[in-house]
């Protein structure tokens, strides 16, 4: 069982709070990096790391948007939470697990997203070594600002991950603080 009382109606509110501003920033990044990183899958032909990468990074994008979807349900939480009848309310138990789940959606994705950011940096970093030193970029491979903006749908990914943490911890204090008084 929830908090009750007054202690339960502000968990209700946090969980509402934390899970709309995690959801549209979820939302928001998580759009951002999948066009990105479709933009980068139509413009040329991946090499075996890049493309490794963009996987990883897709599968980052998949987490994000199911966190998205679990984000979107947890605005019902809070709203069945904060109910005055009992019967509607969701038990403590099943507030904490999902929780725990949107957590663990998130750590999963946050870990593939930086497997694959790791993959594309190292291939960027070879990339940049078959330059040769003090001359210009006239390598056969050159770094280009597509390869850059790969790795900005990344970390606008990982950033998504972060706030669905963030998110999640946030309403999780307050309900086991909440317990703890």
């Amino acid at each position: 069982m929830p908090p009750s009382g007054s202690n339960r109606v502000q968990a209700a509110r946090t969980l509402k709070r934390a899970s709309w501003v995690g959801f549209w920033v979820q939302a928001v990044l998580g759009v951002v990096a999948l066009l990105i990183l479709l933009f980068a899958l139509l413009q040329r032909r991946i090499n075996l790391q890049n493309g490794t990468g963009l996987t990883l990074g897709l599968v980052g994008v998949a987490a994000l948007a199911l966190g998205i979807w679990l984000k979107y349900r947890s605005i019902d939480l809070a709203n069945r939470l904060a109910e005055m009848e009992w019967e509607h309310r969701p038990r403590k138990e099943d507030v904490l697990s999902k929780l725990y789940w949107e957590m663990g959606t998130a750590l999963v994705g946050m870990l593939a997203t930086l497997l694959g950011t790791f993959v594309v940096i190292g291939s960027l970093f070879a990339k940049a070594l078959l330059v040769p030193q003090g001359t210009l970029a006239l390598a056969s491979q050159p770094v280009d600002a597509l390869d850059i903006l790969v790795v900005q749908g990344l970390l606008n990914t990982i950033a998504g991950h972060f706030a669905a943490l963030v998110t999640t911890l946030w309403p999780l204090w307050r309900i086991t603080r909440a317990e703890a008084n």
